[in-house]
């Protein structure tokens, strides 16, 4: 029998006052589906998304997107530690998973396939991307690593608790500076089984001044 190798993660769910009490009275996160059709895009795929508590980078972005649908609401965040055996992990910057979801791309979605060469190309096209091809580039990846995930469950038997995404974010590295930008690489968490976060529900920690 294969050994078990965990990694601990401590990471933060940034959202509005609003949306804390919502899931404080639901008992729990319910995962955002991605639904094209409804401009609701979720770029890696079905779940709860989640930051690294430890980047200040990736918590400032989170602020930002609250702020974006909010500009008076004020940002809060939801912190967990999560245990997670590591084979679980999909790292899509994990040269093992780029191949295979690339490889998946081409069998299932030729005409996408012409479109994301390679993942990495994602991260590079979203360093120069506006925010309407940045959309585009999420209702490609959102639907395909879905599907990608069911794929593997059907197939594979091979399931997964995590997905792990990058992108860039660009900030302003030095106000001193006049103009002086530096593309940041950030860690974005997707959460595809919500019952372990929700089960571990009464050590969340409520963080209101972020």
């Amino acid at each position: 029998m294969k050994e078990i190798t965990k990694q601990l993660l401590t990471l933060i769910h940034i959202t509005s006052n609003k949306c804390l009490k919502k899931i404080v009275e639901s008992n729990g996160f319910k995962p955002s589906i991605h639904d094209e059709k409804n401009n609701k895009i979720e770029w890696l795929g079905d779940g709860v998304y989640f930051w690294n508590i430890n980047d200040p980078y990736a918590i400032k972005l989170g602020k930002n997107l609250v702020k974006g649908k909010n500009y008076f609401c004020k940002p809060v965040g939801i912190i967990v530690n999560l245990n997670i055996d590591k084979d679980r992990i999909m790292d899509l910057d994990n040269l093992y998973w780029n191949q295979q979801y690339i490889a998946f791309l081409k069998r299932a979605y030729p005409k996408f396939y012409y479109k994301i060469l390679d993942y990495r190309q994602i991260i590079q096209e979203q360093a120069k991307a506006p925010t309407h091809e940045l959309n585009e580039l999420g209702k490609l990846t959102g639907v395909t690593i879905n599907n990608f995930l069911k794929y593997l469950a059907n197939q594979k038997d091979k399931e997964f608790d995590i997905v792990l995404g990058y992108f860039y974010h660009e900030n302003v590295k030095d106000k001193s500076l006049i103009l002086g930008r530096d593309k940041k690489v950030i860690a974005q968490y997707c959460i595809k089984k919500v019952d372990i976060i929700n089960l571990s529900m009464e050590d969340w920690l409520i963080k209101h001044n972020i």
